[in-house]
């Protein structure tokens, strides 16, 4: 017979108000050592398969950089070509993505353009018209799995190309007029989504499935994201609770299929204090505060 299992982590909510962290930039482009994508896609009517990684976290000048290695491979998964290697780093006051050489193809991010910017809002970059498109709670599909997060597409417009990136994972999908790239697979953070087709994948930090993740911004006094997976289809209840064990609000309630998903909550209706966020599965027990 299972048992019930719950698992814990404590929310803050802040007693000042806040300016609500509606894209929470950093998000979008995980830093981390051990994350791998792999996507699929075409060059001129020529598929093209490739891996990017993280490799390594170091100190440059002062400045803490994260190395990012770009490999093509055949669909054997066998490389073609040398690899592309970069030192990069999320700039939190500008809210781009920077490179040791200044340099930003590699990661497709136009002109260098702010993952900060709020959705819907526009700019003349390089006289492209970029827009910012997307919202919250989107589905995003990579390889079989769906994953429900916030999703931000850099549409450049007059340039002809766009850029998506989903938070908590990275960047998705890449369209141009002679190219375009998905992701297949990737490994943010320990969590696998999708099924790798570059056996070295396998590589590295083992993967998790099933876990309630960080909210974000923690504290806040206003709308939180509260990310989740769930490890298989299954009855899932998320909710906050006071320190005295009363229900302050049901964040979802029911049969979800296996994925990761976000969901979004307004602290601002709550007195300010301290809270804990609990997820129920049907895999066992576990408390953590």
């Amino acid at each position: 017979m299972k048992q019930l299992v719950t698992i814990c982590t404590v929310l803050l909510v802040a007693a000042s108000a806040q300016t609500p962290d509606t894209t929470s930039a950093e998000r979008y482009f995980p830093l981390q050592v051990g994350n791998v994508w792999e996507y699929e896609g075409q060059e001129e009517g020529v598929e093209k398969l490739q891996q990017n990684r993280v490799t390594e976290e170091t100190v440059v000048g002062g400045t803490r950089y994260f190395r990012y290695e770009a490999q093509q491979v055949d669909p054997a998964g066998t490389p073609v070509g040398s690899s592309r290697v970069a030192y990069v780093r999320f700039d939190t006051l500008s809210t781009e993505i920077r490179t040791l050489d200044g340099g930003n193809g590699l990661y497709e991010i136009p002109f260098g353009f702010p993952l900060g910017a709020p959705f819907g809002s526009e700019s003349n970059y390089d006289g492209c018209n970029a827009r910012v498109e997307g919202g919250y709670a989107q589905a995003v599909e990579i390889g079989d799995d769906t994953v429900v997060t916030s999703v931000k597409t850099v549409d450049t417009g007059g340039c002809e190309y766009a850029s998506t990136f989903a938070a908590g994972i990275g960047f998705t999908r890449y369209f141009a007029m002679f190219e375009s790239s998905a992701l297949r697979y990737a490994r943010v953070g320990g969590v696998e989504y999708g099924e790798p087709f570059i056996t070295s994948s396998e590589q590295g930090p083992a993967a998790t499935r099933g876990a309630l993740l960080e909210p974000y911004p923690n504290p806040a006094r206003g709308p939180v994201a509260v990310p989740y997976v769930v490890a298989a289809p299954e009855p899932v209840r998320l909710e906050v609770v006071d320190l005295l064990g009363r229900t302050a609000a049901v964040l979802a309630d029911g049969v979800r299929p296996a994925g990761s998903y976000e969901a979004g909550f307004d602290t601002a209706r709550l007195a300010a204090g301290v809270y804990v966020l609990r997820l129920v599965t049907s895999a066992g027990t576990a408390t953590r505060r």
